[in-house]
């Protein structure tokens, strides 16, 4: 699934083998969508910033990409994609409510994560 939807044009970037063996080894807990830009009935492209949760060897991860995507006769595809580091050094750090959330979406705290709990 993930190869068939790489655009086209982007798919010579990307080796179907090596997606498949990791997608085997990865256990998937979930993904969270952080934002859409577009994306719509009425648009050919759309932004997707969104957090997947899987785990290799036992070992859980967090993958948070910004993603780009084209309408090809109403099929979506993925572009490319930008991976969004966490922005804070230390994670036992008191996280204020108007701090910038732990995720890294540039949102505020109170109106990301701490929503979640």
């Amino acid at each position: 699934y993930i190869y068939e939807t790489h655009h086209p044009d982007k798919r010579e970037e990307v080796s179907k083998d090596e997606i498949m063996a990791w997608s085997q080894e990865s256990s998937w807990h979930g993904l969270e969508i952080v934002e859409k830009k577009d994306g719509e009935e009425k648009n050919s492209s759309g932004i997707v910033e969104f957090i997947a949760k899987y785990s290799t060897n036992e070992q859980r991860y967090s993958h948070h990409e910004r993603a780009s995507f084209e309408r090809v006769n109403n099929d979506w595809f993925f572009v490319d994609g930008k991976i969004i580091k966490n922005s804070i050094k230390n994670p036992n750090k008191h996280i204020g409510r108007n701090d910038p959330c732990i995720c890294g979406s540039g949102k505020k705290y109170k109106k990301c994560c701490l929503n979640n709990k």
